[in-house]
């Protein structure tokens, strides 16, 4: 809640790296980097949206992947994202508008990039804490943690039992305590 606050009232935007690994029908996918951009959506105060939230992604690695380029502003594009391939498969390519939650946009991902972003991450991690809760048996551990020589938090949350109803049995949630 204090982080969400935190973004709600003080970040507007950000870029960095994100690192996803995901486990998709049963296997773990590789690990994929990617350059982000967010923008948060901004409203004025008459709640009239004056900036739009938006992703801009390139791809870094691994390298099935790597110069692609994807691009989302809510609102925008008929709420297409526009999708580009790097390297020499985007120079005979064309550029593809897609539905973000579209079977071709979802190909290889759990989550759809209107989802994106330190702001989503909070208030998705809100809402399945207290469903989790809800349910019982969640164990939470807040330990010190390192990473890239950055010191961090690290948030797991650990259902002991496997459960089809629930989104996953392990989570492991790093973040920045400096940014």
């Amino acid at each position: 809640h204090q982080a969400l606050a935190r973004c709600e009232r003080e970040i507007a935007d950000y870029t960095g790296v994100i690192v996803k690994r995901e486990r998709i029908s049963g296997n773990l996918n590789d690990e994929c980097y990617m350059l982000a951009k967010i923008r948060h959506e901004q409203r004025d105060a008459n709640n009239y949206v004056r900036v739009p939230f938006s992703v801009y992604l390139k791809f870094l690695k691994p390298g099935a992947v790597k110069g692609r380029e994807v691009i989302y502003v809510k609102g925008q594009n008929k709420g297409k994202l526009i999708a580009h391939e790097g390297g020499f498969k985007g120079k005979f390519t064309p550029s593809l508008h897609l539905d973000p939650n579209g079977t071709l946009a979802m190909m290889g991902q759990r989550y759809p990039i209107t989802d994106i972003g330190i702001k989503n991450l909070c208030s998705k991690l809100i809402e399945r804490g207290n469903r989790d809760r809800a349910v019982g048996n969640c164990q939470v551990r807040v330990t010190e943690a390192n990473i890239n020589q950055r010191a961090a938090k690290r948030i797991e949350l650990i259902h002991p039992l496997r459960r089809p109803s629930l989104d996953f049995h392990i989570a492991r949630i790093f973040v920045d305590k400096e940014y």
